[in-house]
């Protein structure tokens, strides 16, 4: 299994038919069900990705043998007929530096939150977003904005330049971050 998206797969495990429903919340929460349902119980071998992303994860499944190996939990074991997996990926908030050794992205940084990168742009933004800057030290902080969406926003503090008295002064009407 690559992605953790809602879906449902009909398959076939040594020749015997499986239905496996995938139910999960992804990209905006960490958490998914992978339920396997089968006619009866049947042994093999499922392999779960587990994203670079997640530094911590938990796979909650009964009675199996598990190897990570190469970026993937195998969970082996005789499946009953009508089996759930509980998966969840901390989400954490964190800084990714640009790569040095291009000029043109020396000392800028995007946030990243699970599979999810957020920057910001000047075709969005305006043409001051350059003197924006995020203190190492400004705390990041992840709010729902509208539960029937299922958005989310990242909110901090950004150094603003003596010359400015508001985020506002630096970009269009409408923005807010």
């Amino acid at each position: 299994m690559h992605l953790y998206l809602g879906a449902t797969i009909q398959t076939t495990m040594n020749g015997h038919a499986v239905a496996i429903e995938i139910e999960s919340h992804f990209p905006q929460a960490g958490e998914a069900s992978i339920r396997l349902r089968m006619p009866a119980p049947q042994q093999f071998t499922l392999a779960l990705r587990i994203p670079e992303w997640a530094k911590t994860y938990t796979i909650t499944v009964a009675d199996a043998v598990t190897e990570f190996k190469q970026g993937y939990l195998y969970i082996s074991k005789r499946w009953n007929p009508d089996e759930t997996i509980a998966c969840s990926f901390a989400m954490e908030i964190k800084r990714i530096t640009a790569n040095p050794f291009v000029r043109e992205t020396i000392g800028k940084i995007a946030l990243m939150r699970g599979p999810i990168v957020y920057c910001l742009e000047e075709v969005d933004n305006g043409n001051n977003l350059h003197l924006l800057s995020l203190p190492r030290e400004a705390e990041l902080l992840l709010e729902a904005k509208d539960s029937l969406a299922d958005r989310i926003q990242l909110r901090s503090r950004f150094s603003l330049p003596a010359e400015a008295t508001t985020l506002d002064s630096l970009l269009p009407m409408g923005k807010s971050w």
